[in-house]
């Protein structure tokens, strides 16, 4: 049997044995903390597929917004362009054609060519008529919305230039211009053709609706215009434009209808109170 002392000896190797696996776990953990923090402290570097692979993990900065470039004015040529586009449009403000107006002669009762707004009436001219009359055109083959148009002539007033001289017309001309562009509504126009010959193109009108404006137009000047020295009266035609008939078919219409109206014998003149012009009712 083994003794006491043997027993003992036995115990102190044990004993030593822990303390140096103890020693030892101390020191391999003090040594793995050293490589760590010397592995830390080194610089990185990565391949380019190893970067490729982290570029997804990485946070990427916020995209800062690039401002926005100056918009540059429009020159005057274009601004004067796009001008010219809106009152195209069907735009009735003869305002903005100003610059298109000449100086008023001494005598003069008709339009001149390559004007916009004939000086002494303020109405649209042939060359504005002709531009009105093709955006109405277009604007029906659109829309397929109806437009009349109605032809106007003084009767007689040759014969009042022969008695009286230019002068005479020169002062009937605006009176008559102002009937029929008070009795229209300010999405019409009005256009003078010639010397005593008149154009009115009203939109959004049917025929029926067309007669009523005729009439307004006979009552506010047919009675003062044959109670003067030289009987006047006006021969008027009209036709509407729509989809199964256009703008020229309308204006042949018109003036076969003029024409006719010419034959008409002259009412009896009414002497009351009509040269006011009464409002347009559609």
């Amino acid at each position: 049997m083994p003794t006491q002392e043997t027993l003992l000896t036995v115990l102190l190797i044990a004993l030593a044995a822990n303390f140096v696996l103890i020693v030892l776990v101390i020191i391999t953990a003090w040594l793995r903390g050293r490589r760590r923090a010397s592995d830390d402290s080194a610089p990185i570097t990565l391949s380019p597929s190893a970067i490729e692979h982290r570029l997804p993990e990485m946070p990427t900065a916020p995209a800062v917004a690039e401002p926005a470039p100056a918009v540059a004015e429009p020159a005057p040529a274009v601004a004067a362009r796009r001008g010219d586009m809106a009152a195209a449009d069907g735009a009735h403000a003869h305002a903005s054609r100003d610059t298109d107006i000449e100086p008023e002669p001494d005598v003069d009762h008709g339009p001149r060519p390559g004007v916009l707004v004939d000086p002494g009436t303020g109405l649209d001219t042939p060359r504005l008529w002709g531009r009105t009359l093709a955006d109405e055109m277009a604007r029906i083959a659109r829309y397929r919305r109806p437009a009349s148009i109605i032809l106007v002539e003084v009767e007689g007033i040759e014969r009042l230039v022969e008695r009286f001289g230019d002068d005479a017309a020169a002062r009937l001309l605006p009176m008559i211009s102002e009937t029929l562009r008070k009795s229209a509504r300010a999405a019409d126009h009005v256009a003078i053709l010639d010397s005593g010959r008149y154009g009115v193109l009203l939109t959004e009108t049917d025929e029926v609706r067309a007669i009523n404006y005729i009439e307004r137009v006979r009552t506010a000047c047919d009675g003062w215009l044959a109670a003067g020295a030289v009987t006047l009266r006006l021969a008027i035609g009209w036709a509407d434009a729509n989809a199964g008939r256009s703008i020229d078919d309308a204006l042949l219409t018109a003036q076969e209808r003029l024409d006719a109206d010419r034959r008409r014998p002259p009412a009896t003149p009414d002497l009351g109170p009509s040269m006011e012009p009464g409002a347009f009712e559609a």
